[in-house]
């Protein structure tokens, strides 16, 4: 009774125990090992027969092992590939150890097989993806770079000049309205070029190349008047805007720089 209880609790765990006499050879092993192995049980294998299904890469592996095991070198436990007699492949963990005589001479060996095949599987298919999650946000990561750099190009040329024209530097631009449009125009390129920084930053930050700095910072006053327009105050295409009282121009009117602050912000790791 109880050996049936523990031969089903085998083959639910699929663990099986065994046996091995070192002085003639002979093994023993329990109804799993048999199932494991895909062989006959209607008589006990010997070593020999067991390295034969262990499979040919990896034996060599084991049989060193089982000499480093009746050494003393180092304990017996090891994962290892099996051959099925239909030439299907198995991965089994073993572990055992090693029984000595009164003359201190190893004299045989215990241990269990246990099929790990499933948990194996398992485990390169979690390493794989694992893998093709890293390789996809290198990809990822390499793409925004490229990216980053295509679209601050040209838009460090459009704000460049948008702010040129916006604050009349080489002299009045004819229509005050255009140095309005080119002043929104510079605004919502600066706007987009942070949205861009900020996912580079982002990307920095999640492949571990960014470290937080203190330094001074300027950047430009935006009066809330010119960040958007507000309802009843659009003007008719034809209407002008004089200069103020004091003769000055739309673009000498506005604000200068804000003063300098401390900030924390991103710093690429060289």
């Amino acid at each position: 009774m109880r050996e049936r209880q523990l031969n089903e609790a085998q083959r639910i765990a699929r663990v099986g125990d065994w046996r091995w006499d070192i002085a003639t050879g002979r093994l023993t092993w329990s109804q799993e090992i048999f199932r494991i192995f895909g062989m006959d049980s209607s008589r006990d294998p010997t070593y020999t027969e067991f390295l034969a299904a262990v499979h040919p890469q990896d034996r060599v592996d084991v049989e060193a092992r089982v000499r480093d095991a009746l050494a003393g070198r180092e304990p017996y436990a090891m994962d290892h590939r099996i051959v099925l007699p239909d030439g299907g492949e198995r991965i089994v963990h073993e572990q055992a150890e090693v029984r000595h005589g009164p003359d201190g001479r190893p004299i045989e060996m215990i241990g269990i097989v246990q099929d790990v095949t499933e948990r194996k599987r398992m485990e390169q298919a979690l390493l794989n993806a694992k893998r093709d999650a890293e390789t996809a946000n290198e990809a990822k990561s390499r793409f925004l770079s490229t990216m980053g750099h295509e679209l601050r190009t040209p838009l460090n040329a459009v704000n460049g000049f948008s702010q040129l024209i916006a604050e009349e530097t080489f002299g009045p631009v004819g229509s005050p309205q255009y140095a309005e449009y080119a002043h929104l125009i510079h605004q919502s390129g600066q706007h987009l070029l942070d949205v861009i920084n900020t996912i580079l930053d982002a990307t920095r930050v999640e492949s571990g190349r960014m470290e937080l700095a203190r330094g001074l910072v300027l950047g430009p006053r935006i009066p809330a008047a010119h960040a958007r327009p507000r309802a009843g105050r659009k003007r008719l295409s034809g209407s002008r805007d004089p200069a103020g009282e004091d003769g000055r121009s739309r673009a000498a009117r506005r604000p200068p720089l804000a003063p300098a602050g401390v900030a924390e912000f991103g710093r690429q790791r060289r």
